[in-house]
């Protein structure tokens, strides 16, 4: 049975992974560096992302001897199975050096969720030529990005409109606070890193407290990801005048609320599907934020905004997450109902331009492309 290594060093890698991994169970052996839900598909778990998931430059300094270890592990572990495709997913810091490897032993690589060296680490570009062997990306204008620069690269459609069309029935987190239907919902996804979590929710839940005291909205509700300490979010929203936490999963939130504030990341993609209006936020260390504008070459860190190639929803990045600015960017959308028809819209060709594509199906035939022949 041909052999797979798979690494996904983060929660939204392991997720979007899995799905590829269960359309792989019982033709190929899958091994790697994963979470849960690619152990639930099959996957022999060399590496839990719990010991992986760091964010950041200073947060990836901090933890460094740990994740040199980890990767010299997988690198000893390639070097003895000889698997017969490497795959990559998302992770290029870890995993290019591991793709580097890889091709030292003339093991072929496939990268999902390809390095975004479109906004910033072009320095990479040249790594990837020399490591990679084929790209699935997942925004269609990687394909011609990586084609241009000499990398093979397909789009293969975006992982969280498949992840969406599987979502079938979810809590419905009104039922279960007690919310009336026709209350207005504010919704507050803080991020599922802790780190994170600790520098944004404090301001995020006031914000939310403020909007609600001044009657824009009748409920505020917090989303606490698995990873994050339930006393953390729980003491915010105490702190903040008694708002509701919702532990059911963002995917309720985004659908039932009517308006959120949101992390940075791919929650933002997320909430834009449900079609719904929202503003941007992002707080990291002080370190970390020097040296990202000092990389960064484009204008804007949403998702939704770079697929649009335009400012769509609000961003407000380090000192500018205040309770006060967020108050103001939140009311000067929802008092506005042609701005939020303008958002509607923008959403709508976003999810136009993202496609049909299934990429669980395109990556499987990928793999056994590179694997078969």
């Amino acid at each position: 049975m041909k052999h797979l290594f798979f690494c996904a060093g983060e929660l939204s890698g392991d997720l979007h992974a899995a799905k590829v991994v269960a359309r792989l169970q019982g033709r190929f052996r899958v091994s790697g560096i994963g979470g849960d839900a690619m152990a639930g598909a099959g996957q022999e778990t060399l590496h839990h992302i719990r010991e992986t998931a760091v964010m950041g430059f200073l947060e990836v300094a901090r933890n460094y001897p740990r994740l040199r270890r980890i990767l010299k592990n997988a690198c000893s572990f390639l070097s003895q199975q000889k698997p017969d495709l490497l795959v990559c997913v998302d992770y290029p810091g870890f995993n290019l050096k591991l793709a580097a490897h890889a091709r030292d032993l003339g093991i072929p690589v496939l990268y999902y969720i390809a390095p975004k060296v479109w906004a910033w680490g072009k320095g990479r570009i040249g790594k990837m030529r020399k490591v990679v062997d084929r790209c699935a990306v997942i925004f269609p204008f990687e394909e011609e990005f990586f084609k241009q620069r000499g990398i093979d690269a397909q789009f293969v459609g975006n992982p969280l409109l498949e992840q969406s069309a599987a979502s079938g029935q979810k809590p419905d987190f009104r039922q279960a606070l007690g919310i009336a239907p026709r209350a207005r919902v504010l919704g507050i996804l803080p991020g599922s890193r802790e780190q994170e979590v600790r520098r944004m929710l404090p301001a995020m839940a006031q914000a939310g407290s403020q909007l609600c005291a001044r009657g824009a909205f009748d409920m505020c509700v917090v989303s606490r990801a698995p990873g994050v300490s339930r006393e953390l979010v729980a003491s915010c929203a105490r702190a903040a005048g008694g708002l509701s936490v919702w532990e059911g999963g963002t995917g309720s939130l985004q659908r039932e609320a009517d308006f959120l504030i949101v992390k940075s990341g791919t929650a933002t993609l997320e909430t834009a599907l449900e079609r719904k209006p929202f503003i941007v936020v992002y707080r990291t260390s002080a370190f970390s934020a020097f040296i990202a504008r000092s990389v960064l070459r484009i204008p804007d860190i949403s998702l939704l905004n770079i697929i649009c190639g335009k400012r769509v929803v609000p961003e407000l990045l380090q000192e500018e997450v205040t309770a006060h600015a967020m108050v103001q960017e939140t009311l000067a959308i929802w008092e506005n109902e042609a701005r939020k028809r303008d958002i509607l819209e923008q959403e709508n060709r976003a999810r136009e331009l993202l496609g049909t594509k299934k990429p669980s199906y395109e990556v499987e035939h990928m793999i056994e492309e590179m694997v078969n022949g």
